[in-house]
Formats: C-alpha cells, structure tokens, sequence
C-alpha cells in the first residue's frame, strides 16, 4: 500500500516540474520576442588641460586696447563676450550694453574711472515711427579713447555704483600713449574716412616730457584736438533716402573736442594726472 502511494506521488511531482518547466520554456520564449538588442555604446574620455580651461571659460572681466587692433570703438567692444554698443551718428553719445541691458542704472559708464553724470537723452527730429537714439548715452568722442574695461555683474568699489548688469570704464590718451619711453616729445594721429556712416574723423595729439622732482619722477603734459563730419542718413524699406522727407541739417554732425592731460609724478610710485576736455 505504501508503495503504491509512493508511486503516485512520484509521478504527481513529475507531472508538475514539467508544466513548471514548459512555463518557464514559454516565458524565455516570449521575452526573447519583445527584446531588442542595441549596437555597441563607445565612450571616450579626454583630458582638458588648465590652460583650456581658461580660454573656454568666459571671465567677469574684459579689456580691449582700440589703439593695438586699429578698430573702431563699436568693433573693439562688441568683441567682447556678453558685451554690445551703440553710437548714435545724430547725438554723438556712446551706450554700452552689457548681457541685453543699458542705461543709467544698469550700466555703470564710466571715463577714466570717473562715474559720468551727465548724459544725452535727446531723440532724432526726423523720425515719425520711433527712434534708434541711445538713452542715457555717456557724450564722449571715441577719438579720444585708447582702451575700455568691461566688468559683467557685481563689483566693488566705484564700479559697482548704479550697476545691475556691470560697468564699462573707457580710458583717454594719456601722456604714456603719446611719448614713448625714452623720449622727451611725441606725436599721435588718427584719421578715417569711408561709406556706410563711417564718414570723415581724425585726430592729433601733442606731448613733452621732463624728468622732475627725482631720479624717477617726470612731468608730462599732452593736448589733443578731434574732429568728425558724419552723416545719419538712411533709406527705407522702399529705397527712398532720409533726405526726402526729414530734415537733412539735423542728419548731418560736425562735433569737435579737445582733451588736455597733466601727468606729475614726483617718483615712481606716485602719481598725479590733472585733465579737462570739451565736447
């Protein structure tokens, strides 16, 4: 009786582990249906050195020399990462845009490192659908300048004044960028004419220099006088020129400036620069 009982189960237990394993068999099957298989996945790993890390990474801090590339004030700024203006023929103000936003109060303009207060906001009398003048334009000629320093975001100290978006600090000749080291006088000029709003500009500046005080102070003394005929005149989307409907002596400018610079320096590590300019 035993034996026959043991029989029975025997082949019960077999009879299950082969529908387990026909199930099992079923499922692999129906798996290896639904799969897909990807090609091959290469993943390479490259090393960057400290050096290109520096030349990838934009910094807070721009400068550009304009008396070095031989550009223009516009093409020297707009170089810089983050970083446009806008010169307005018919004002004759200058308006650095720094990451979309200009004007008093988000960009503090600066010349020589003097906050500039006074500004111009006057718009073209020729236009009837809007204006492209600048607003809160520093009134600068851009003959006089020889570099400008753009910092992006926060600063401390005067640079930081009346800056939401940075500051733009534009330098003026000096007595050092007219008379070379070693010279007691020198001489600097510039002058450009050309098309498409370029028109006629030049400049001339005048300098001499002394040893004074000690063995390494000087003075030095510089003037330069500019002058520019630009034109504003544009045409339409129709061809026609602004000289048929605006008022074309509005269009044309003749502004001019002078710039005078006192450099004292009683030894090398002390100086005093006295200045005045028109415009």
């Amino acid at each position: 009786m035993n034996v026959i009982k043991l029989a029975i189960g025997s082949g019960i237990l077999l009879l299950s582990c082969g529908a387990y394993s026909q199930s099992i068999s079923e499922k692999t099957n129906s798996d290896k249906k639904g799969a897909a298989e990807f090609s091959p996945l290469s993943v390479s790993v490259g090393k960057t050195t400290s050096e290109q890390e520096a030349l990838e990474k934009t910094g807070a801090t721009s400068s550009r020399t304009t008396d070095k590339n031989l550009q223009s004030l516009d093409a020297t700024v707009r170089s810089m990462p983050g970083t446009y203006t806008q010169i307005d023929p018919g004002q004759g103000a200058i308006s650095v845009n720094i990451r979309g936003m200009s004007g008093f109060g988000r960009v503090n303009t600066m010349v020589d490192g003097i906050t500039q207060s006074f500004y111009g906001t006057s718009t073209s009398g020729t236009t009837t659908h809007g204006s492209t003048n600048n607003m809160a334009g520093v009134l600068i000629d851009p003959n006089l300048l020889v570099a400008v320093d753009v910092t992006r975001g926060d600063s401390s100290g005067s640079e930081g004044i009346n800056a939401l978006a940075g500051s733009a600090n534009m330098r003026t000749i000096g007595v050092d960028d007219v008379i070379f080291n070693g010279n007691t006088y020198g001489l600097r000029s510039r002058f450009s004419v050309g098309s498409n709003g370029l028109g006629r500009s030049g400049m001339i500046a005048l300098g001499g220099k002394s040893d004074a005080f000690t063995d390494t102070g000087s003075i030095g003394v510089m003037a330069a006088v500019s002058g520019s005929s630009v034109y504003s005149n544009f045409s339409n989307g129709s061809g026609i020129n602004s000289k048929e409907f605006g008022y074309d002596k509005y269009m044309k400018q003749n502004p001019k400036s002078q710039l005078y610079k006192m450099d004292i320096r009683p030894d090398e590590f002390n100086s005093f620069e006295l200045s005045a300019r028109t415009y």
